[in-house]
């Protein structure tokens, strides 16, 4: 396969393998897979976005050649409301690195309502979509096209970013892990959008919170808060969300605290949906732990002492619970602490402290 697209796709992958011990921030990382990718795969235009690595909601991204803020809202508006045949979403759920709309339609990309209704009318063509993942968690996404009457996605060029694909999710996750200068965090905000995601009110802390988190050329607000705001939308008018999630999202901002993105429409008198309300607020301890397990690759063993330990539990009470020795409970908790950077209990507890890190 690397013989068939030459050296430039072997150096690429060794490029791209060397990112896992780079300094790079997870936004700019993924800038520069993108870089890399482009040389081997041609492409007409790209959407690179990193996730919610549990539920594989967008939260920020970049996009080669934009086709315009409309367009954009279109293919957001798109994956969320409408069934299609390769939906990030179910990708994630399914476990899926790579594949392309005319594999997934038996080579009928017209069944598509994402082809007719917004590529073919834009001028694309060939879809690929790819997901960076490690295990179960979904690190960043991306989704290329070609113009139309240009050549499909082929065998080769699938097969090498399904290769890549892992070792840009190991990297992703480690730039996700590194530690950050302690900060802290701004109460909870709040904004309340029209119809169409604009900003009619917004608090002060709403507005700083919009300051740190990553912004996708294009949209004049966060994708995390356009993607929440559209799945509540997407709930309250009764139509079958691709994300199984509620309407939240968490994301990792580059001072290391974790922001929790959630949403629900309101509605009038009559019951009527109107506007949405978006609240962004720094994750508490219970939506913390998932992440950090992904994060920092926490077997689930060290999954459970890492919630007994937060619970306050002795260590002897804690070694009864779990059925194992003292000696097996103190190994247990040595890579804890090494996979999460702390030496104690007291800063263990503090990493799950809202806006710590």
């Amino acid at each position: 396969m690397t013989a068939v697209l030459g050296t430039r796709a072997t150096a690429a992958r060794e490029a791209i393998a060397s990112l896992t011990g780079s300094s790079l921030a997870p936004l700019e990382l993924l800038e520069e897979v993108r870089s890399r990718v482009a040389r081997v795969v041609p492409n007409e235009t790209g959407a690179w976005m990193l996730s919610d690595p549990q539920t594989a909601m967008p939260t920020s991204g970049i996009r080669d050649r934009p086709l315009g803020l409309e367009f954009m809202r279109r293919c957001v508006e798109h994956e969320v409301f409408v069934p299609d045949f390769v939906p990030f979403a179910r990708l994630h759920r399914a476990g899926v690195v790579a594949t392309t709309l005319v594999r997934a339609t038996d080579g009928r990309p017209e069944l598509s309502a994402g082809y007719r209704e917004v590529y073919d009318p834009a001028g694309l063509g060939p879809e690929l979509r790819m997901l960076f993942r490690t295990g179960s968690a979904t690190w960043a996404m991306a989704c290329l096209h070609r113009a139309a009457g240009e050549p499909e996605f082929d065998d080769d060029e699938l097969a090498w970013l399904q290769t890549i694909a892992p070792e840009v999710g190991r990297a992703l996750r480690a730039a996700t892990a590194r530690p950050a200068e302690p900060r802290a965090a701004w109460a909870p905000g709040m904004l309340v959008l029209d119809d169409r995601g604009a900003v009619e009110y917004s608090t002060g802390a709403a507005d700083a919170w919009l300051g740190e988190i990553p912004t996708t050329d294009g949209f004049g607000l966060p994708l995390a808060v356009v993607s929440v705001a559209l799945q509540a939308r997407a709930e309250a008018l009764g139509a079958a969300p691709a994300y199984e999630a509620p309407a939240q999202a968490r994301v990792r901002l580059d001072s290391g605290i974790w922001l929790y993105v959630h949403a629900a429409v309101l509605r009038d008198a009559r019951g009527e949906p109107t506007r949405t309300a978006v609240m962004l607020e720094p994750a508490d301890r219970s939506q913390l732990l998932p992440l950090l397990v992904e994060v920092h690759g926490l077997s689930e063993r060290e999954r459970q002492v890492t919630e007994m330990l937060l619970a306050g539990l002795p260590t002897n009470e804690l070694a009864a619970r779990l059925s194992i020795s003292r000696h097996t409970l103190r190994d247990h908790c040595k890579a804890i602490f090494a996979k999460l950077g702390v030496a104690s209990r007291p800063e263990l507890t503090a990493r799950f402290l809202p806006g710590v890190r």
